[in-house]
């Protein structure tokens, strides 16, 4: 059974007990500046959270559709994990809750990359991996298509071209230059469809040792990690103009 969120397990709390009992011995044999500031490291790790509580907090779905600015919520934090690999790609699992919100055509997205959720960066298809590497300056908008692809429907069409704009609009925001971001984007629409909503990529680990959770949590309680609203038409002109900037290098982008 796992220990309330913000407290530690009995096994935990032991070990730390443990660790700060061996540094009181090795401070009263020899007492020094560095053991004293062991002692004092060991006494804030007792108080410390557990992971899973560990940052900010994300702003919720609503706060996020609210918010003026479009963008990235918050730092990308993940865990890579040793061994594991997806199709030569290696995998991490996300460590704090990060978020992004923009707007898509005639809608404004709001998305929250939950914890514990496993991602392998950017899924590239043979004949693009020669100029784009899975993981890089486009890191964060590779998780939050990742997390769309999780989290979507088998057979929305709709549902998946709303996460591979995401993904374009993530990759202009972070600086992708158009013709990469472009090229990773008909990358994921000609290679994607496959992957989106299938259940072996709602995907968890556990924080403490990063072993994989089997089987994967219920799904239902993480739909609330995206929410679409539509715009105002003064909102929508701003909108169609940035689109048309990017459809304009590749004229059949707009699928």
């Amino acid at each position: 059974m796992g220990s309330t969120p913000g407290t530690w397990t009995d096994r935990e709390a032991s070990l730390v007990d443990t660790i700060a009992a061996d540094v009181a011995m090795a401070a009263s044999s020899a007492p020094s500046t560095e053991i004293l500031q062991d002692i004092q490291s060991v006494r804030r790790l007792r108080r410390a959270p557990q992971p899973e509580t560990l940052g900010a907090a994300p702003p919720s779905i609503r706060e996020l559709l609210n918010r003026e600015e479009d963008g990235f919520v918050g730092h990308i934090r993940v865990g890579v994990v040793r061994g594991a690999s997806k199709q030569g790609r290696r995998v991490a699992v996300i460590l704090e809750p990060f978020a992004f919100v923009n707007r898509i055509g005639n809608v404004r997205l709001a998305v929250i990359a939950p914890v514990q959720y496993e991602t392998d960066f950017a899924s590239i298809p043979g004949w693009a991996r020669g100029f784009i590497a899975p993981f890089g300056v486009h890191a964060e908008a590779a998780v939050i298509h990742d997390w769309l692809y999780a989290i979507g429907n088998r057979g929305d069409e709709q549902g998946r071209w709303l996460a591979d704009e995401a993904f374009r609009e993530a990759l202009k925001l972070l600086g992708v230059g158009v013709v990469k971001r472009n090229v990773m984007y008909r990358a994921v629409r000609s290679g994607g469809k496959k992957a989106y909503g299938r259940p072996d990529e709602f995907r968890f680990r556990r924080l403490q040792d990063l072993g994989q959770i089997k089987p994967p949590p219920a799904r239902e309680p993480y739909l609330n990690t995206v929410a679409v609203t539509l715009l105002r038409p003064d909102e929508m002109a701003d909108t169609e103009a940035a689109l048309a900037t990017d459809t304009a290098v590749h004229p059949t982008a707009a699928e």
